[in-house]
């Protein structure tokens, strides 16, 4: 890795801590911050194992495979809260926008990243992941008419940053700004 690959990565990881809110490091590992947590592990690890298997595995197989193993790896820790058990009574709205979600959205997108890391590799494919909390604050603003918190316009700042040096920075940029 280059020296300003690594400085985005640095960065993301500040600006992930920006836009987690916390109050003090101890509220990471306490509430629902230890799930997003281990998720993110997840992602991490399975992201890496699609890197080595993406010549010999179709997208929308790994996308499957990927899936599947998440379901197994989570299902017991909805199963033991007893109000996931009131999903079923939901009505036919709920479960359109349900397979809405999942096949479109999800499906469709992720087969798309799958895809991405095969072409441009796990390390820059997943940097867009930054931009995910930047559209949310985007979107909420525009549609919910929700403030963004200080905090949370210096993360996704810094996620927009960490994305340039990874994806894009090459050092060239910089020589408009040396004196000659």
């Amino acid at each position: 890795m280059e020296k300003h690959e690594v400085s985005g990565l640095v960065l993301g990881l500040i600006s992930g801590l920006f836009l987690l809110n916390l109050s003090h490091y101890g509220d990471l590992l306490g509430g629902g911050n230890l799930f997003f947590v281990a998720s993110a592990l997840s992602w991490a690890s399975l992201t890496l194992a699609t890197q080595k298997i993406r010549h010999e595995v179709h997208p929308v197989a790994i996308n499957f495979y990927t899936t599947l193993f998440s379901v197994i790896t989570y299902a017991p820790l909805f199963l033991w809260n007893t109000n996931m058990m009131e999903i079923g009574s939901f009505d036919g709205w709920f479960w359109g926008n349900l397979l809405f979600v999942s096949c479109l959205s999800t499906a469709f997108g992720t087969t798309i990243y799958y895809q991405a890391i095969s072409i441009v590799g796990a390390s820059k494919a997943s940097t867009f992941g930054l931009m995910v909390p930047v559209n949310a604050l985007l979107l909420s603003w525009l549609f919910l008419g929700e403030t963004p918190t200080h905090e949370t316009l210096i993360g996704g700042s810094l996620a927009i940053l960490a994305i340039y040096l990874i994806n894009l920075y090459r050092p060239s940029h910089l020589q408009r700004f040396r004196r000659r």
